[in-house]
């Protein structure tokens, strides 16, 4: 075979300048044109590398960069794209979530960094021991990303973690170590991480989807202090669910109350209606009995009044009988003057009864003496 076939060589190297003298015939020309562009297919690909044919995962956006236009062209469906050597190209990018976490003290990988060490506002440094953080390709953005970052996974290597590390440490780092030992401050603090991030990464064409904060640790001392604090927020948290169920019974107790009252309030109004009307009744019974005995002693007032005034009448006459009598008196008094006088003294001497006796001291008596004797009105006689 081996001689054969260098036999065969030298007849085609002797024949050659017969083919050139003779020229192609049409077949050859046409196998020609179908082998030439097939080679230079294969050539092309063991130059650059460049297959023509690319596949997109279904984790994958696919980005086709034409060369003459400068279009970009965004390919969503997964599967197989064809496309022209030096005329285009194919970037794929990886469109899935991606986890990167701050743990440990060292670098593993892109997504895998050194803990996250943050200060508090009042001077206190504490750490998080495992911080986990989602992002993702935004696939309608792959131009801008490419444009930014470069193809393949650069755009993983340094955006998210320059940003995050220095976001984190700025949001967690405005509380103190008490306010971020509580839990909403650290909802606080990582809702506003999240919306920063997105402010940041979204001009790259990132997606910040999700950020799980973890409790901080602390010193050893510090902690049990939390520890100490935690135990007493549960004793104070079961005190008020104690003082709350406390309220509750007595709610229920002055519930109970007010029905029992409500119901002795009934009976006392049921039995003030039964004392009001007993009432009435006996105003009706006493009144009767004060107009009775209204009209009984008016009428006996009139009677009595009836009575006064027939002795007014008969005092009246007799005074005035008696005023006239005086009248005269004083009048005939007016008229007779001393005549009168002695007359009326006459007549109160008239019954005065005199014990005379013989005397005769001296029979010429120079001197007189006289004895004092009771007045003349008290030797009248008494009426």
């Amino acid at each position: 075979m081996r001689y054969a076939f260098s036999r065969g060589a030298r007849a085609t190297s002797r024949s050659y300048p017969a083919l050139l003298r003779r020229g192609f015939t049409l077949a050859e020309w046409l196998a020609a044109l179908v082998i030439t562009p097939i080679a230079l297919c294969f050539a092309v690909r063991a130059l650059t590398g460049q297959s023509g044919m690319a596949r997109i995962g279904d984790d994958q956006v696919g980005l086709v960069l034409h060369a003459w236009s400068g279009e970009k062209e965004l390919v969503t469906n997964p599967g197989y794209r064809l496309y022209l050597p030096w005329l285009e190209e194919v970037h794929c990018f990886d469109k899935s979530p991606n986890g990167f976490v701050f743990e440990g003290n060292t670098q593993d990988g892109v997504n895998h960094v050194p803990r996250l060490i943050a200060r508090a506002k009042d001077g206190s440094s504490y750490w998080f021991e495992e911080f986990h953080l989602q992002y993702a390709l935004m696939s309608e953005k792959a131009a801008l990303v490419l444009d930014d970052s470069g193809p393949g996974d650069h755009w993983k290597e340094a955006l998210v973690r320059s940003y995050a590390r220095s976001v984190l440490r700025d949001e967690v780092g405005r509380y103190t170590t008490e306010e971020i030992a509580q839990v909403p401050a650290l909802r606080a603090a990582t809702r506003a991480s999240l919306e920063r991030l997105d402010r940041l990464l979204a001009p790259h064409g990132i997606e910040v989807l999700e950020i799980a904060t973890p409790q901080p640790r602390f010193d050893k001392k510090y902690e049990d202090d939390i520890v100490r604090r935690k135990n007493m927020d549960q004793d104070h948290d079961h005190l008020v669910a104690a003082l709350a169920q406390l309220g509750e019974e007595r709610l229920q107790a002055e519930a109970a109350a007010r029905r029992d009252k409500e119901v002795e309030l009934r009976k006392l109004a049921g039995n003030l209606a039964a004392d009001l009307k007993a009432a009435l009744k006996e105003d009706l019974r006493v009144r009767s009995e004060a107009d009775s005995f209204y009209i009984e002693r008016t009428r006996a007032a009139a009677a009595t009044k009836f009575e006064k005034e027939q002795q007014a009448a008969v005092l009246t006459a007799r005074n005035v009988s008696f005023a006239r009598d005086l009248l005269n008196q004083s009048k005939g008094l007016e008229r007779y003057g001393e005549l009168a006088v002695r007359m009326a003294l006459v007549q109160k001497l008239s019954g005065i009864e005199f014990n005379m006796m013989p005397y005769s001291k001296d029979p010429a008596p120079q001197r007189m003496e006289y004895e004092s004797v009771a007045p003349a009105s008290m030797l009248l006689p008494k009426k």
